[in-house]
C-alpha cells in the first residue's frame, strides 16, 4: 500500500479497568523514563495488546472494522494473564538495533485464534499487516529502547500482575510505524 496514501491502524486488546491502564504505564515511566525512544507509555502511546497492525485509507477505516469485527456490535473482551518481564531485539527496520520490554502475554487458544482470524480477515480484503500468526507474540509494550543504551529495571510489577486474569476489550485504534496505540477509534 502507497504509504502516503493511508495511514497506520492496530487493530489491540485494551485494558477495561482504568486502574490496571495506570498501573501499566506507571511501569513503563518507572522503568523507560526518559530512556524510551519513539515508544513509551503515557500521553501519546496508550496501553494495549497488539492483534494486528495494518496501513489503510483512513475513509475506510470504518468498513475495514464492521468487515473484521464480523458485524457484530458487541464488544469482544478477551481473559488476559501476564506471562513475565520481557526483552525483545527489534526485528526488522525501522526497529532493528532497538530493544523493547514490557509484559508477555500467556497464549490461549482463544486469544491465538483471534489473532489469526483477524490477520486472516484482513488479508480477505487485501490489506497486509506485519503480524503474521506464525510469529505472533502476544505482549503488552511498555516502551523501545536503543539497543546500546543499558537497560534496568528499577520496579518490578507486583507479583499478583502474574497470577490474576484481566480483562480487555477488542478495540481498533490510530497507531503510527513504531506501533504506538495512540487513539482509540472503535
Amino acid at each position: 500500500m502507497n504509504d502516503s496514501l493511508s495511514d497506520y491502524f492496530n487493530i489491540a486488546l485494551c485494558p477495561v479497568d482504568p486502574v490496571l491502564a495506570g498501573e501499566l504505564t506507571a511501569l513503563a515511566q518507572a522503568n523507560l523514563g526518559q530512556r524510551a525512544e519513539n515508544y513509551l507509555l503515557g500521553a501519546h502511546a496508550l496501553p494495549h495488546i497488539t492483534l494486528c497492525q495494518f496501513q489503510a485509507d483512513r475513509a475506510e477505516i470504518e468498513n475495514i472494522w464492521r468487515a473484521v469485527k464480523g458485524g457484530d456490535d458487541k464488544p469482544i473482551f478477551v481473559s488476559i494473564r501476564f506471562g513475565h518481564v520481557f526483552l525483545r531485539p527489534g526485528q526488522s527496520p525501522p526497529h532493528l538495533g532497538k530493544n523493547w520490554v514490557g509484559l508477555s502475554v500467556v497464549p490461549t487458544v482463544d486469544l491465538l485464534h483471534l489473532q489469526k482470524s483477524l490477520f486472516a480477515g484482513l488479508q480477505s480484503l487485501k490489506i497486509d499487516s506485519p503480524t503474521a500468526p506464525d510469529r505472533y507474540f502476544p505482549h503488552l509494550t511498555w516502551g523501545r529502547l536503543d539497543a546500546a543504551g543499558e537497560i534496568t529495571i528499577n520496579r518490578m510489577p507486583d507479583p499478583e500482575i502474574f497470577q490474576d486474569l484481566y480483562q480487555f476489550e477488542m478495540a481498533l485504534g490510530q497507531s503510527d510505524q513504531f506501533g504506538v496505540f495512540s487513539r482509540r477509534l472503535y
